[in-house]
């Protein structure tokens, strides 16, 4: 074997192992959302719903921010999964008073028999650019209205989320 074909051998040894590998999570982070309003819009025509929550968020044990979600449920298209629609807004504390806070918007499916959430970032503000994409699940805490909001993403261990 010459030079050459033992260059591409370790190449394609190499690649093959990185295409097996997988990608891990490079950072996680639970922000606690403790409802303060809860409120459901039905459709006059019986189409559907809309619900609407909104509260604070917490991190660690600490203030972060706010949030709002939006749920949406039609007759003819959620309802079989006893499912909706959902956005969550996270609001984060502005650095400076009056000043706008940076944003994560998290889109996906909600579950009316469980209060589970499963979906993704997708889009943010740009001091967070860099989480578009990242998993995000969230359940209920039993006993509470509060929701553990997991948010995982790849890339820089070093990028946080407050």
């Amino acid at each position: 074997m010459t030079g050459y074909q033992k260059t591409v051998l370790v190449a394609l040894t190499m690649l093959s192992s990185m295409i097996g590998a997988g990608t891990a999570f490079a950072g996680t982070k639970n922000l606690t959302l403790t409802r303060s309003t809860l409120s459901n819009d039905s459709d006059a025509d019986g189409g559907g719903l809309w619900q609407y929550e909104g509260g604070t968020m917490q991190s660690g044990g600490t203030a972060a921010g706010t949030y709002i979600v939006s749920r949406r449920v039609t007759t003819s298209g959620t309802q079989e999964f006893n499912t909706a629609f959902e956005t969550i807004t996270l609001f984060f504390t502005p650095a400076t008073s009056g000043g706008l806070p940076e944003v994560i918007v998290v889109q996906g499916a909600y579950s009316y028999n469980s209060g589970a959430f499963a979906g993704s970032v997708s889009s943010a503000s740009s001091k967070y650019t860099w989480a578009i994409t990242a998993d995000a699940s969230a359940a209920i805490v039993s006993g509470t209205s509060n929701t553990t909001l997991t948010l995982a993403w790849n890339g820089s261990k070093h990028l946080t989320i407050p």
